[in-house]
């Protein structure tokens, strides 16, 4: 339960940024590294977010991106390994996307209830000193 605690955790934070950020990608949001193996995670965020979520061939495409602008950067040639490669989809169904709202909504209270326990806490560090 733990595991999928934080597994949710991290797909209900990274809708939060995704919404603060807007609609740039449209219906759609790119996941790789090591999430993308996890198709718990996937269809949960594809829910959560109500997008489309893609996953690459290869997952590993920030660790590629990196080393392809180093060995750019040393002068040396860069294939282009991983480019427009198919992806794998998750797509967010509409009752339990329906459900999500709910789902977002409590997880909104439970950091806020957090953030209020955290400064009772430090405020209760501060008057034993």
């Amino acid at each position: 339960m733990i595991c999928r605690a934080v597994l949710e955790g991290v797909a209900l934070r990274t809708e939060q940024v995704v919404r603060a950020v807007g609609s740039g990608g449209g219906g759609e949001v790119s996941v790789d590294g090591g999430m993308a193996c996890n198709g718990g995670f996937l269809q949960f965020f594809a829910e959560v977010t109500g997008k489309r979520v893609g996953v690459p061939k290869c997952v590993d495409v920030t660790a590629l991106g990196t080393a392809q602008l180093a060995a750019l950067g040393a002068g040396m040639a860069v294939a282009g390994e991983g480019e427009g490669e198919a992806k794998t989809w998750h797509e967010p169904g509409v009752k339990k996307r329906e459900g999500a709202a709910e789902t977002r909504r409590r997880f909104e209270e439970a950091v806020e209830l957090s953030r209020e326990w955290g400064k009772k806490c430090s405020a209760a560090r501060k008057g034993s000193n």
